[in-house]
């Protein structure tokens, strides 16, 4: 894949084609440090920073991270955080990239597969006594993902459920299900991150909204 970007860089006759190959230069990168970062917290090699930190300081970092990331930077975005403060025992920046990992699956589901108008996304935050939940959710979504063919150019659509119902399976086969890699890579990333906070991630879905569920024990 290197060897042809840096071939198609230098066949390239325009500054676009130039700007082209470098974006997916980038993404190549991208999608090669997300295998390797997935691959050592599977095999338990990335220690955890648990250490106290405050709600407030959960949603500072959540905001940066979201800034950073030209995927989800632009989004319709609304982040429902709590009216006071709270001191908890976790790795913070682990559970803000798994956040940021579940945020990219719902942009990407939403591409192209909009059921009326722009999708609107929300992150709610619901202290209980012993756990913190998060809804990371989208409105207007349709999780039908498109899949290509591995055989012929023709493009199938799954069902709604398909790609959702993976979750409780593996991230390949929801990359198979939602015909996106990355989103895959981000599922992995998110579990493994969550699984090793002690938290769990579900599917959530009601009349309006589709997404995830975050349980972080506060204790």
């Amino acid at each position: 894949s290197l060897s042809a970007t840096l071939s198609y860089i230098s066949n390239a006759t325009n500054m676009a084609s130039v700007a082209e190959a470098e974006r997916v230069f980038d993404n190549l990168i991208a999608l090669t440090t997300d295998f390797l970062y997935l691959g050592r917290l599977e095999a338990g090699e990335e220690e955890l920073d648990i250490t106290q930190c405050s709600f407030s300081s959960l949603i500072n970092c959540l905001r940066q991270s979201i800034s950073s990331n030209e995927q989800i930077k632009d989004l319709a975005l609304t982040i429902n955080q709590l009216n006071y403060d709270f001191v908890f025992s976790a790795d913070l920046e682990c559970i803000v990239q798994a956040m940021t990992h579940l945020l990219r699956i719902l942009c990407s589901a939403s591409a192209g597969n909009l059921e009326s108008g722009q999708p609107k996304f929300l992150i709610d935050f619901r202290h209980q006594p012993e756990q913190l939940e998060i809804l990371i959710v989208g409105t207007g979504l349709n999780f039908a993902g498109s899949t290509q063919a591995t055989t012929s150019t023709t493009t199938t659509t799954s069902s709604s459920s398909s790609a959702m119902a993976s979750l409780s399976q593996s991230y390949v086969a929801f990359s198979q299900a939602s015909g996106d890699l990355r989103s895959g890579l981000s599922l992995g990333l998110a579990l493994a991150m969550l699984g090793r906070c002690g938290a769990s991630l579900k599917q959530y879905q009601n009349s309006k909204q589709q997404g995830f569920q975050i349980s972080l024990p506060l204790v």
